[in-house]
């Protein structure tokens, strides 16, 4: 006999998604949860209410990609690898500076 979930369809690609899995393995870490499995459905009708109610219609959702996702992307994109880049580039030259001291 299937599990509950796995009548419907679209239930079963959204439980098994990377996205819920991980974050539901977090939310077990954090809840100290022997098994991530019990927050798997709960979390994902979340994501699916949430998702419904941030955008009303396809006009909207299609609005926010034509005017916002590309600036909110790039700059995701090259601002947050170039602040990486860097704090790692910091790190190096302290970790540098250290070992000519200590020598």
């Amino acid at each position: 006999m299937k599990p509950f979930w796995q009548s419907f369809g679209f239930l079963q690609h959204i439980l098994s998604s990377p996205f819920v899995i991980m974050g539901s393995l977090g939310l077990a870490q954090v809840f100290g949860l022997k098994s991530y499995k019990i927050l798997l459905f709960p979390l994902a009708l979340l994501i699916i209410t949430f998702a419904i109610f941030s955008r009303p219609d396809i006009v909207h959702f299609h609005n926010f990609l034509e005017k916002t996702w590309t600036p909110l992307s790039l700059t995701i994109c090259f601002f947050s690898h170039f602040h990486y880049y860097n704090l790692e580039k910091r790190k190096n030259v302290l970790l540098l500076k250290q070992l000519n001291i200590n020598l």
